[in-house]
């Protein structure tokens, strides 16, 4: 998940990109091969896999920290992307387990 989002932001730096953008990249489905691949805890095998995060439960007040550096061997770069995000209604409930969706799936803004 971690290129795709720095693919995200590595787009010129000018340009702005949605919290949606960002969450769906986030919570999008990974492949899990090369170095990244899976090892099961009760075999030990080690085999390509497929993961994908989602939401169990949201919480009463949610807190976004977006990572703003990006790192390339050992040194790290501020990435200036503006990140767009609504004031009202921003709904998590793309982001939930189908069979987890509640009513309360909206957050608005406050500072």
């Amino acid at each position: 998940w971690i290129s795709s989002l720095t693919n995200l932001f590595s787009r010129e730096q000018s340009k702005s990109i949605s919290l949606q953008d960002c969450l769906h990249s986030y919570c999008g489905t990974e492949e899990l091969n090369g170095d990244d691949k899976y090892k099961c805890d009760k075999c030990k095998a080690v085999c390509e896999a497929t993961k994908k995060l989602t939401l169990l439960k949201l919480p009463e007040i949610l807190v976004i920290h977006i990572k703003r550096f990006r790192y390339d061997s050992y040194f790290g770069t501020k990435l200036t992307t503006h990140v767009m995000f609504p004031l009202e209604d921003l709904d998590l409930r793309p982001f939930m387990q189908k069979e987890k969706t509640t009513s309360q799936s909206k957050y608005d803004l406050f500072a």
